[in-house]
C-alpha cells in the first residue's frame, strides 16, 4: 500500500501554494471482519492490471487534515494506492464474487481458491479501503466526497463570486404579487406545534393572495447588503455562499386568479415567471408513484425545488451537492412553516419519478435537477 500526501499552504490571504508529496509505502495486515458483513468495491475506486502482474488500485481521495500553519493553515490530503500482487487469481474471483449482495461468509464458501486464502485476501481488501463492508458503500461515497475539501472547489476570486451572485434568468411577463399588508396573527409556538404532513386533500381552491403570501414568507426578500459597491438581496432563507443555486418552480391547479401552469417563483423581484402555459397541462399526479396519488389527490399546487449544479459547483467544485441538498432543506421548512401559517398544508414528495419530473418541469438536464416536492392545498377532513 503507498500513501502519498499532497501538501498545501493556505494563508489568510487565500493564496493556495502546492508544495510537495511525500510518500509512504508499506506492507498490511488483514483486519477485522464479520461472516455477514457484505464487502463491495469502494466507489470512486480504480484498478488496472500491471506489466509485471500485479493489480492496482487508486483509492477515491481520502479526507483532507487542515492544520495550523502561520498565519493561516496547512491542507494535507491522501490518495491511497493498494497493490496486490502472487494472489491476482483469487482476486479476480473475490472481485467477481463481492457484488453488493453476498456476505463474506457465502464469498468464502463459493470461491474457487481455499477459505484461508480468500478470507486472509478479504481482509486486507476492506483494512486498506479498497473494500468497503458496511452495506452502504453509496450512502458513504456521497457523504465523504461532499466533505469540503475532498474535491477541489472552483477557486473563483472575489470579483467572480460577486459575477455569480448577480446571475439571473430572465423570462417573459411577470405576474407581480404584492406581499401581505398585514403581520400574521398565530404565534411561532402555535405554527410548529400545528404543522402536519396531510394524507390526502380536499378539491379546493386555493387563493392566490395565499399562495404568493406563502412564497413572500417563506423565500423573499428580507434585506440588502453591499458588495463590491453593488446592492444584493437576502433572502429568508439560508443558503450557501448566497448562490441561492436552488430554483422555486410552480406547478399550479386549483388557485384562484392563476391560469393553470408552470411558473418560476423570482424571490429577488416577489414575481411569478411563466414557464409553460401554452399547452393544457398533464396532472402533476402522473409524476407520483402510484401509491401516493390517493393520499396527493385534490392538490392546489405543487412547489417543486430545482438544484442548478453548474451554479453551485462554479464556487465549491463536485463536492457541492451536500450544500445543494441543504439549501433545498431550508427552502422546504420555510414554505411549509408559511403554509401552516396560513391555514393551508403542505407536505413534503422527494419520491416522484424524475425522468419524467424533468421533463414535465422543461429542465436541462443533467445541468438541472428536481431535488423536492411540496404538494400544497386544503387537508382533507
Amino acid at each position: 500500500m503507498r500513501d502519498a500526501t499532497e501538501v498545501h499552504y493556505i494563508t489568510e490571504t487565500e493564496e493556495v501554494l502546492r508544495v510537495g508529496s511525500t510518500f509512504v509505502e508499506r506492507s498490511v495486515e488483514e483486519g477485522g471482519w464479520e461472516l455477514s458483513d457484505i464487502p463491495v468495491l469502494a466507489l470512486g475506486a480504480r484498478y488496472w492490471l500491471e506489466q509485471d502482474d500485479r493489480v492496482t488500485f487508486q483509492l477515491f481521495h481520502l479526507e483532507p487534515c487542515f492544520l495550523p500553519w502561520g498565519d493561516g493553515f496547512r491542507v494535507e490530503q491522501t490518495n491511497r494506492t493498494v497493490s496486490v500482487a502472487g494472489a491476482t487469481s483469487a482476486l479476480w474471483g473475490v472481485l467477481h464474487l463481492a457484488n453488493g449482495v453476498r456476505t463474506v461468509g457465502e464469498i468464502i464458501e463459493t470461491a474457487s481458491h481455499t477459505a484461508d486464502a480468500t478470507s486472509r485476501l478479504i481482509g486486507v481488501l476492506i483494512s486498506t479501503g479498497v473494500f468497503d463492508r458496511s452495506g452502504r458503500a453509496v450512502l458513504h461515497f456521497i457523504h465523504h466526497c461532499s466533505k469540503r475539501g475532498v474535491l477541489p472547489d472552483g477557486r473563483l476570486s472575489r470579483s467572480q463570486v460577486s459575477e455569480l451572485l448577480t446571475e439571473g434568468v430572465e423570462y417573459g411577463p411577470r405576474v407581480s404579487p404584492a406581499p401581505p399588508d398585514a403581520p400574521l396573527a398565530r404565534s411561532l409556538l402555535d405554527i410548529t406545534r400545528s404543522r402536519r404532513s396531510p394524507r390526502g386533500f380536499s378539491v379546493r381552491d386555493v387563493e392566490f393572495s395565499t399562495l404568493t403570501s406563502m412564497l413572500w414568507l417563506g423565500t423573499g426578500v428580507t434585506g440588502l447588503v453591499t458588495r463590491d459597491n453593488a446592492p444584493f438581496p437576502l433572502r429568508a432563507y439560508p443558503s450557501p455562499g448566497a448562490l441561492y443555486s436552488v430554483r422555486i418552480l410552480l406547478v399550479a391547479e386549483r388557485v384562484l386568479g392563476l391560469e393553470p401552469g408552470i411558473y418560476e417563483y423570482l424571490p429577488s423581484r416577489n414575481e411569478l415567471a411563466p414557464r409553460s402555459l401554452d399547452s393544457p397541462l398533464a396532472s402533476a399526479l402522473s409524476l407520483t408513484l402510484p401509491e401516493q396519488r390517493l393520499e396527493l389527490d385534490g392538490f392546489s399546487f405543487v412547489i417543486c425545488l430545482v438544484g442548478s449544479l453548474p451554479r453551485i459547483q462554479k464556487k465549491y467544485g463536485q463536492g457541492a451537492y451536500r450544500s445543494l441538498a441543504m439549501e433545498a432543506g431550508h427552502i422546504s421548512a420555510n414554505l411549509i412553516l408559511s403554509a401552516t401559517a396560513l391555514g393551508i398544508a403542505a407536505r413534503p414528495v422527494d419520491s416522484l419519478i424524475e425522468r419524467n419530473t424533468n421533463v414535465f418541469l422543461g429542465l436541462c438536464a443533467p445541468d438541472e435537477q428536481f431535488m423536492l416536492s411540496l404538494w400544497v392545498g386544503w387537508p382533507r377532513a
